[in-house]
């Protein structure tokens, strides 16, 4: 769910494109290189997409090594130029539809908050992030062919859908990237996410270096009704899993209260599994990735029963 590799080139005051194209070129070979990252590699299908780490500075560079690192064939439409790294591919004919966005490609810059405490005092374990939430219809985070293509996909026939975002969807409570920060972008996604058929449907993020289990409420005090009259079955789940490697201190994000979270945060690095049962239930596990222990699980279940193979 992206931030596979991380460009720091950004970090610095100035930036030479061919040292952020070095840099990410032994990234990726640093990555590969890796005795776990290769046996993975070389048993598990990966279906990766980029986040803005692993875009950097350079976008198109920066894509050409992530499709190259990942073996994306020459003739795949992702290495079209100006094109984001956003696709979907199903399982099982009509049965198993999993769609991944590019959410960084064609973003609006966020607004950052300037009166917000610095994330280097004495009171990190209380900062709220270094973006504001901004109400403006001319921003966008998936950009216009990106939305027209995702209609195109959500009008598929498909029992069970996997939307794929590397950025939050549900949490409304904090300013680190996540699609509240454009509330009319979060809204429209949800309303379309909410009205596609389907049998059982979930949303998937990263980027936290946290791990945690959301769902959507009209009633709750962080949504607002984005589709009046809904079925309280329809109301779309999300887990997010981070970091495999790097992640927040333990107690760091305490105080994100956030009442569509179920269970609080989930803290240490850790992977997500999930799994797709014949009924149509959906079950996803996060676990430790130091010791394999399940640390939270859901199950979702179909609003219908799915149709016979």
């Amino acid at each position: 769910m992206g931030d596979n590799v991380y460009d720091t080139t950004s970090d610095t005051a100035a930036v030479v494109l061919d040292d952020t194209t070095s840099f990410l070129k032994k990234a990726y070979q640093d990555f590969g290189s890796h005795p776990s990252v290769h046996r993975f590699l070389s048993k598990v299908p990966v279906c990766p997409v980029l986040d803005d780490n692993d875009y950097g500075t350079d976008m198109e560079t920066a894509k050409d090594l992530f499709l190259d690192f990942f073996a994306v064939d020459q003739s795949d439409e992702r290495r079209q130029d100006g094109r984001g790294v956003f696709h979907s591919f199903t399982i099982g004919g009509e049965y198993l539809q999993v769609i991944l966005l590019d959410v960084r490609r064609h973003a609006t810059a966020f607004s950052h908050n300037s009166s917000n405490k610095n994330r280097d005092s004495n009171d990190a374990f209380a900062y709220q992030g270094p973006f504001l939430s901004k109400e403006d219809a001319s921003c966008t985070i998936l950009g216009k062919d990106q939305w027209f293509w995702l209609d195109q996909q959500l009008q598929k026939s498909a029992q069970i859908r996997i939307l794929v975002s590397p950025t939050q969807v549900l949490p409304t409570c904090h300013g680190w990237d996540c699609w509240n920060l454009f509330p009319h972008e979060r809204a429209r996604l949800l309303g379309k996410w909410m009205s596609c058929s389907s049998t059982n449907k979930i949303i998937l993020s990263g980027d936290r270096h946290f791990g945690a289990i959301y769902r959507y409420s009209s009633s709750s005090s962080s949504s607002d009704d984005i589709i009046p009259n809904a079925e309280p079955a329809d109301n779309p789940w999300e887990v997010t899993s981070s970091s495999l490697t790097h992640s927040v201190p333990e107690g760091m994000v305490d105080h994100e209260i956030d009442d569509l979270q179920i269970g609080g945060p989930i803290y240490g690095n850790n992977f997500g599994l999930l799994q797709v049962h014949t009924d149509g239930t959906i079950e996803v596990t996060l676990h430790s990735t130091t010791t394999g222990e399940t640390l939270r699980s859901v199950q979702i279940q179909p609003t219908v029963a799915p149709k016979a193979e």
